[in-house]
Parts: C-alpha cells; structure tokens; sequence
C-alpha cells in the first residue's frame, strides 16, 4: 500500500479554487492513481477517460494536467510524492528488515514417502475394449437416435448429405438443446431459412434475436447471404455483424481521444 502525500491547504490553491467539483475530484483521483500505480505522475488516456469527461479534461489543462503522448501528467507530482524507484526500494528493504535478512523458508512438505501409492495395473484386454469403444466412439458419436425428435433427426439427415458423416457430438448436443427450448417447428423454420446450413449454436442466436426484436445478423436466411464468394464472412454467417460492431466501438473511441487532444491544443495555444 502506498499513501499519497496532498497538501492539507489544496483546496485553497487558486488554481483548485476555479475547478467545478467534477475537475478537482478528477484530479485527487489522478494523483491517487499515480501513487497506487507508480507513474511517476503519469495518467494514460484510458485512465484520463475513465475518471473525467473531455469538459472535465478540459478545465485541468493546462495548469495541472500537462499533454502528453498517450495521455497527461499531473503537474508538480513528483514535489510532493515519492518515485516510483524510491517506493520500491523502501518495500524491498521493509521485506528484508521483516524476514530478519534471511530468505524466507518454503512451506512445501519435503517429506517424500517411502511407499508411494501403487499404480492399478491394467490388464489388456481391458485396454482392448476401450480402444474398441473409443473407436465406436468417435465414428459414430451417438449410437443410440431411436428417441430423436423431429428436429435433431433433420438436423442429422441434412448434416450427413451435405459432409458425408455424422455431425459432431457437440452440435448434436446443441440441437437437442434448441429443440427442447423453443421446440421442434421454430427451429426446423429458422433452419429452413438457411437450408440447414449453419450450426444449432448460430441458430439460437438468430432465435434470440428476434425473439428480442433485433434483425439477424445478415439480415435473414439465404436471401440475405452477402454477395461476395469465398470469404470468411461467406462461410460464417453473422461474421461481418460482429466485425461491424467492433468497428464501430473504435471508431467511437478514436474520436473520442481526437476530442480530448484537440481540446488540450487549443487550451495551450491560447494560453
């Protein structure tokens, strides 16, 4: 743990004095996270957001918030509050001066049993037969369809046409799933849309989706498949929403440090 040094006469410092209570509260905090995290009085632009707005940035620039890249620092900081190269050589030496100068013993037993535990021999034909029934295993992963319903039976039929093999045990599983939360006629209708061509997993998420009243992700079923060919978005429906999404949560957050810059030139160039 490491305390922050504030003078006690802070708050009447002219500079704080003009700060709303969302700026100086912005600027406590930023000196405890220096010392918490032993900047040196470093505040990255991803730290700057999180404690203040861009207005609130802008009231702390430039008199005790200084640009920098990446982000800013707290003016005079390192007057008041120690190094980061100081703090850790203090704790290195409190360590030392608490374990009496000696390295601290381990903890693990050392004791190793004279008679270790005996390992079960397995004779082999038991080994034999479970190769054999790993085997059966993975060529078929279930032998037993007798009480499939009507929608994992389809989702079977139509796997093993389009592959030429049972689908996975995975999606099998998935399907059973579907089929038993939204029944067999809604998800033998969204995999028609699709012409059974997509895993259960994606159909529960087209489901939801507009269970929820948002649009799927490709605008819905086959006719909605994008126009181009052998892409990776082609292959896996809903892909290029995904991507969109992440898109648009950069672009919003490029713009928002482009506002928290612009705002600190200007404030410079007018000082």
């Amino acid at each position: 743990m490491t305390w922050v040094r504030i003078d006690d006469c802070i708050f009447d410092n002219p500079k704080i004095m003009k700060l709303s209570d969302a700026a100086q509260l912005a600027h406590i905090k930023a000196i405890v996270y220096c010392a918490r995290a032993l900047t040196d009085g470093e505040v990255p632009m991803r730290k700057a957001r999180e404690i203040a707005t861009p207005k609130t940035i802008a009231e702390l620039i430039p008199h005790l918030w200084e640009p920098r890249d990446g982000g800013f620092h707290v003016h005079d900081y390192l007057e008041y509050n120690p190094t980061r190269e100081s703090v850790l050589s203090k704790r290195a030496s409190d360590s030392a001066r608490k374990s009496g100068g000696k390295a601290v013993e381990s903890k693990r037993p050392t004791h190793i049993p004279s008679h270790p535990i005996p390992i079960p021999e397995v004779s082999k034909e038991v080994m034999d037969s479970l190769f054999e029934r790993g085997n059966r295993v993975a060529a078929n992963p279930d032998l037993d369809t007798s009480d499939e319903r009507p929608f994992v039976k389809e989702f079977r039929e139509h796997f093993q046409q389009r592959e030429g093999k049972d689908p996975p045990r995975n999606q099998v599983a998935d399907a059973r799933a579907l089929e038993r939360e939204y029944g067999s006629e809604r998800c033998i209708e969204v995999a028609k849309d699709y012409d059974w061509s997509v895993a259960p997993a994606y159909l529960r998420s087209v489901i939801e989706r507009k269970k929820d009243g948002k649009p799927s992700a490709t605008g819905g079923g086959k006719s909605a498949a994008p126009s181009g060919a052998g892409g990776v978005a082609d292959r896996v429906p809903g892909l290029d929403w995904r991507r969109a999404a992440i898109a648009e949560r950069r672009r919003k957050s490029e713009q928002e440090d482009q506002g928290v810059r612009a705002v600190g030139a200007g404030l410079q160039t007018g000082v």
